[in-house]
């Protein structure tokens, strides 16, 4: 059960990662678009968000974060749970 939860938060962790580098990317671009030209970029605007890439790129980035965040969780839980290599058995 913690290995499993451990995994699941890390998965989280990639997926908040993910949001934030998103997030500062459409506002990069949204100030780009605005300081060229001073328009509001109207084919951006899709309900409550601002999209930049298509669908299809939103799910394929989606997905590699949920598979980085699996890899990284199993390697880490390997690293620190099992072969306890991490900075509490230093000596």
């Amino acid at each position: 059960m913690k290995r499993v939860v451990y995994i699941l938060l890390t998965i989280f962790l990639f997926l908040e990662f993910g949001y934030l580098f998103h997030s500062v990317f459409n506002v990069m671009y949204v100030n780009f678009v605005f300081k060229d030209n001073g328009l509001f970029p109207d084919e951006l605007f899709s309900g409550y968000f601002y999209t930049i890439l298509p669908v299809w790129a939103y799910c394929i980035f989606g997905s590699l974060l949920v598979f980085t965040g699996l890899f990284v969780g199993k390697k880490w839980w390997r690293i620190v749970y099992i072969e306890k290599r991490h900075w509490r058995f230093k000596h």
